[in-house]
């Protein structure tokens, strides 16, 4: 799904965060390396070169980016059915809405039937 095996896509997000903790806090380097999880920091160096282009502590320096996002696997799944639906009915327009807050009623009656009916034609 995300065009990556699983072990490079790993890499690329501990790099990822790694990159950020340089960005945003005074860490040692080292430390940044294991909380990433890169089990050495040999490891932790050769994979952020590898990946960037720079080592972290050239990375700390510079004003060079490095962000690979994690995959969002609810938004790809909805991508694909939205998809399948779009490919197979194609007079039918899908579109996503996000969340919103809404506003309910609570209509209490007597009775149950022609309550819909009753409410409508007070709306």
């Amino acid at each position: 799904m995300t065009s990556h095996p699983i072990k490079e896509y790993i890499r690329k997000r501990r790099t990822s965060e790694a990159a950020c903790l340089l960005r945003q806090t005074n860490l040692p380097s080292i430390e940044i390396g294991f909380r990433c999880g890169f089990d050495t920091y040999q490891t932790y160096i050769k994979t952020f070169k590898r990946n960037t282009g720079l080592t972290p502590r050239l990375y700390r320096k510079t004003e060079v980016i490095y962000s690979f996002e994690r995959i969002r696997l609810h938004e790809r799944f909805s991508y694909l059915e939205e998809r399948e639906i779009s490919e197979r009915f194609p007079d039918v327009k899908v579109i996503s809405l996000s969340p919103q807050e809404g506003i309910g009623y609570l209509h209490v009656a007597d009775r149950d039937e022609g309550l819909e009916e009753e409410k409508v034609s007070t709306a």
